[in-house]
């Protein structure tokens, strides 16, 4: 999700005031406003998240360039019955927090662009050329698309972005039907990627050499819109053998005729 442009009397961006935790993974929160003027021995503040009570974790996160009178600009975690616990989480951007940000948190400009159309069915703030946050994120599990959704992969380069927003250009699809070409497009996939099939419409593989196989943890086929594209074991092996610890997620596949006669693990 992006939260950006906002404007509130403490969280200008997101506030939870009583007790509930607060999760935020692979988002952007930006360019908000706390507007309550600065007060003596007030808990609230943060421009961008505000949460009082209860935990707070961001990973893979964006939450900077906000601005507060009263504590961290982009983030403040307070507990007015208690202790503060201590904000958690990984792979993140802040620039000013209170109490601190997570050991590894990156608090430099992120370089953000204004908030722009940049595909998908909401406005984003996409990363400029050469950006920190550019392939200094971590896959999160069975998240394939950034929030653009379908077409827009979470990870293009050498590893995810961090923030709402993926940049450079997606690897082209597999545009041949054959066993060689998709079982390499699978097997070769780094984890978290997506294999995209859409172009092989009405395309018949039968299986000669046994399964499909990925090793990686998280991984997606996704197949062509028209639901066209099948699988066909010929009922000699199992269709797909995913050996990694994540997920596998399929999509507009025909998948039929898988066979394995006996063992501990007999999908067909």
């Amino acid at each position: 999700s992006t939260i950006s442009g906002n404007t509130a009397m403490d969280g200008g961006g997101l506030a939870s005031m009583y007790g509930s935790p607060v999760d935020v993974y692979d988002s952007t929160i930006a360019l908000n406003t706390a507007s309550r003027e600065e007060t003596d021995g007030w808990f609230g503040g943060g421009g961008g998240v505000c949460v009082n009570g209860y935990s707070l974790r961001l990973a893979n996160s964006i939450v900077a360039s906000n601005t507060a009178h009263n504590n961290g600009h982009d983030v403040t975690l307070f507990n007015i019955a208690g202790p503060t616990p201590p904000i958690a989480g990984d792979h993140n951007i802040v620039m000013s927090s209170s109490p601190a940000a997570p050991p590894d948190t990156i608090a430099t400009d992120p370089g953000l662009l204004p908030l722009a159309d940049n595909g998908g069915p909401t406005l984003m703030n996409a990363l400029a050329p050469g950006s920190v946050p550019i392939d200094a994120g971590r896959p999160s599990i069975g998240l394939f698309v950034d929030q653009r959704g379908p077409g827009f992969p979470r990870a293009t380069g050498a590893a995810a972005d961090i923030g709402a927003f993926e940049s450079g250009t997606p690897p082209p699809p597999v545009s041949d039907c054959s066993e060689a070409a998709v079982r390499a497009a699978i097997a070769n996939a780094p984890d978290g990627r997506i294999v995209d099939l859409s172009p092989l419409s009405h395309c018949t593989i039968t299986l000669a050499d046994g399964a499909f196989t990925s090793a990686v943890d998280n991984i997606a086929i996704i197949g062509p819109g028209d639901r066209t594209l099948t699988f066909d074991g010929g009922r000699h092996d199992r269709v797909i053998l995913h050996s990694g610890g994540g997920v596998l997620k399929l999509d507009h596949l025909d998948i039929t005729r898988g066979y394995i006669d006996g063992g501990k693990y007999a999908g067909g």
